[in-house]
């Protein structure tokens, strides 16, 4: 038993002998990032990013503990880790600690799960390419981490999250074929050619360029980073609404774990499905090289009926694999490569054409969904001196297919009913960045040149009863930008501090268009410049306030309806904002304000033709008001309380060419008015940790496009959920029941271009639905 106590020990002394001596180890304040887990593997990893060493004279808690975030010393760090275990570390040497039972307190009853929230555990983000802590990030910043959350899990991707996330928005085309939106800067529920206004990332790769969110599951996910607003110093064209940014759990160099999770989930009245999902944690050579894979599979159960007799048409099959290599070539430098695949199977769409309390829609032929990406990157990241050198490589590709019944637009395409349209896309984007930061200092600052290159095609071919009659849409898309960028900031006078951020760029733009309209083919070459510009203020060390102004740009393209230019123009986006975080001195209470202010020039829109293609357009000038609040407090280390609100004003002020506005030119899909909440209570009785949870969101009234004829209504519900996880040792079991009474709001008025103009459609949200799952960690 001793020997095994000492062998434990997962930090070499020769690692201890790189600390500097007995007073630079014990005084030293560190960046701390150490992800969720067991103690065990969360020690090591603590070890290894201090370069100290431990022995254990007592056995290790089996149960997970919450992520170690922040700047703190690593007495502080080991202290706060141990926090609510029974244990207590003690320095002996002057990078070795001995960890043992910590003195009894009397009459001890339950305790927290978790550490003692009286004492602020910050989070450390990399959204803006610079290692910073969030409580000094000045620029709306939402990091949802999450350990614990209802958001995590093979069953669960962007939609998800973005009921935690104040501001984003995810239209519920269906799994991988809905769009992202940030802040109101939304132009169009429908996938055209027009870029996304939000960029997706994984990790450091970009996934997207013009094509829909892929839905990448949160498996072995740490965190997911969210950037508000235009980014286009930092990230370039088409951050207009922000960046979506999902980190994973990186290997662990020490030592070999794994996780598992099975989980059944019913829909009552309807289907049942269920999931299952592991993940491996392999080193190759101690403190050098490991391996992480992570591999799931989900099978979501349908709730539309086909009057036609099938029932349940929409159930969705998932499957995703992702393997990660970390390799510490020498000290000071890491280089990752990640390699991720994900494939999403939907039987059917998911829209009825009655009344929103109906799940029953009239007979029609099958419309499957598709949607598949593959992703390789590879960063090396290395210290220079006092600088930190990122180069970064990735390639993305994605598929979709997009099956409707086009039989209502048979005659105005010419051809007979029944009639079936097939639309298959491919995306590509390759992304490399080569970017220089410091490390600390008064003076943090980026600067990078980056070149990026999107390829994406479109097919669509209408067939009657077998064969395919008529090629609808043969069209092609590709971009390249070369940029230079630089962001950074320096100190005014005590407190006071002014940031600024410049992106010079050159964009390429060619399309290659056959459809009813003819055959064309456009190249642009622009040159722009998209800068930033914050002021912020920090009158101690647990407030922070500041003021922003950015901008960012998108490229125009083709437009088949507009008969003089056969364009649409560019737009750009210039954005005001200005907020305010406060931390409680004793780290229980945090709230944060914002507000913002957006010009929108020249907004680009995907509409729909008469023959229920997609092209894209500019539909005039926009502003864009509204705010944001999102409060956290934990009274007590056994109670949490999670709670936002946001309200937002998007309108049309003016058309194109002074063309007269809309009754009603509300921007498509943004609620006026939305919020959420979360309280979590944490209790640890002897060997027994329980957790239940109850979660709410409401999404206001918005409509679904600017089109005359599409002035559709959606939103306006709310849904609420519970959950229960009971955790002994390695194992847990999670309880959890969603749409608790059963609401049957409107998520989105759309479902099939060719029958939307002479039907109504709803997309109504997921009935009532309870699932249990086990999981074990090893």
């Amino acid at each position: 038993m001793r020997k095994w106590k000492e062998a434990l020990c997962v930090s070499s002394v020769a690692l201890a002998t790189s600390v500097a001596g007995p007073a630079a180890a014990q005084e030293r304040v560190l960046l701390i990032d150490v992800p969720a887990g067991t103690l065990e593997a969360m020690l090591a990893a603590l070890a290894t990013q201090t370069k100290t060493s431990f022995a254990l004279d007592a056995p290790l808690p089996r149960h997970r503990v919450i992520a170690l975030r922040g700047r703190m010393t690593i007495d502080a760090a080991y202290a706060r880790l141990l926090a609510g275990t029974g244990l207590s570390a003690r320095r002996v040497g002057p990078a070795t600690f001995r960890i043992s039972a910590a003195p009894a307190a009397p009459n001890a009853g339950p305790t927290a799960a978790s550490a003692d929230p009286t004492v602020s555990s910050d989070i450390i983000v990399t959204a803006r390419k610079m290692r910073e802590l969030l409580s000094q990030v000045p620029g709306p910043v939402t990091v949802h981490v999450l350990d614990g959350s209802a958001a995590a899990g093979s069953d669960a991707g962007t939609s998800a999250v973005a009921t935690q996330v104040q501001g984003l928005i995810a239209t519920n085309g269906g799994p991988g074929a809905s769009r992202l939106f940030l802040r109101g800067i939304a132009d169009s529920p429908f996938i055209g050619f027009g870029q996304s206004p939000v960029s997706v990332y994984l990790n450091e790769a970009r996934i997207t360029y013009d094509a829909p969110d892929p839905d990448f599951r949160m498996v072995d996910v740490d965190r997911v980073e969210v950037l508000k607003g235009p980014q286009g110093p930092l990230y370039g064209t088409g951050a207009r609404g922000g960046v979506y940014r999902v980190m994973t759990i990186a290997p662990d160099l020490v030592r070999f774990a794994g996780r598992s999770r099975q989980r059944l989930a019913a829909l009552l009245g309807h289907g049942v499905g269920g999931s299952v999902e592991a993940v491996v944690n392999l080193p190759v050579r101690q403190n050098q090289t490991a391996l992480r894979l992570v591999g799931y599979a989900d099978v979501a159960p349908g709730w539309i009926d086909n009057a036609g007799g099938r029932s349940d048409v929409n159930q969705t099959v998932v499957r995703g694999a992702r393997a990660s290599l970390r390799v510490l070539p020498r000290e000071g430098w890491t280089f990752d490569f990640v390699g991720a695949g994900q494939s999403i199977r939907a039987r059917d769409s998911q829209y009825v054409d009655r009344d929103r309390e109906e799940l029953t829609r009239g007979d029609r032929l099958r419309e499957p969904r598709s949607n598949d990406v593959v992703l390789t990157s590879g960063v090396l990241q290395g210290e220079l001196g006092s600088r930190v050198l990122t180069v970064s490589t990735s390639l993305a590709t994605q598929w979709t297919l997009k099956v409707d019944d086009a039989s209502s637009a048979a005659a105005v395409l010419g051809l007979v009913a029944p009639l079936r349209y097939a639309e298959t896309r491919t995306y590509q984007v390759f992304d490399q960045e080569i970017r220089l930061a410091n490390k600390s200092g008064r003076t943090p600052w980026a600067l990078g040149v980056s070149y990026l290159s999107s390829r994406s095609s479109a097919r669509g071919r209408a067939s009657e009863a077998g064969p395919v009659v008529a090629e609808l849409l043969d069209a092609s898309r590709s971009v390249t930008e070369t940029a230079m960028f630089a962001e950074g900031s320096r100190p005014l006078i005590d407190g006071l501090r002014l940031g600024l951020g410049l992106r010079v760029f050159r964009s390429t733009v060619k399309e290659d268009r056959d459809d009813d309209g003819g055959t064309e083919v456009r190249a642009k070459t622009s040159w722009g410049v998209s800068p930033s510009a914050t002021l912020s203020w920090s009158p101690s060390s647990v407030s922070l306030a500041y003021l922003r102004v950015a901008s960012a740009f998108r490229p125009g393209g083709l437009d088949p309806s507009n008969m003089e230019t056969r364009r649409y123009d560019a737009d750009q986006l210039v954005a005001f904002e200005a907020g305010f975080r406060q931390n409680s001195i004793n780290g229980r209470l945090q709230f944060e304000l914002g507000a913002f202010s957006s010009l929108w020039s020249d907004v680009q829109s995907d509409y729909l033709l008469d023959t229920g293609l997609v092209a894209t357009r500019n539909a005039g000038d926009a502003r864009i008001l509204g705010g944001e609040l999102t409060v956290r407090w934990r009274p007590t280390a056994a109670w949490s309380f999670v709670a936002g609100a946001s309200g937002q004003r998007a309108r049309l002020i003016r058309g194109i060419d002074g063309a007269d506005l809309e009754r009603d030119p509300r921007l498509p899909v943004v609620p006026g008015v939305s919020g959420h909440f979360e309280v979590r209570h944490s209790i640890n009785a002897s060997s027994w940790q329980v957790s239940p949870t109850v979660t709410g969101r409401y999404v206001g009234r918005s409509r679904l496009s600017l089109d005359p004829g599409l002035d559709r209504r959606m939103g306006g519900f709310a849904e609420f959920a519970a959950g229960l996880e009971v955790r002994r040792g390695p194992f847990a079991v999670e309880l959890s029941a969603t749409n608790i009474f059963n609401a049957r709001g409107d998520t989105l008025a759309f479902g099939n271009p060719f029958s939307v103009r002479t039907e109504r459609q709803y997309t109504p949200a997921r009935p009532r639905a309870f699932a249990i799952s086990l999981s074990r960690d090893f």
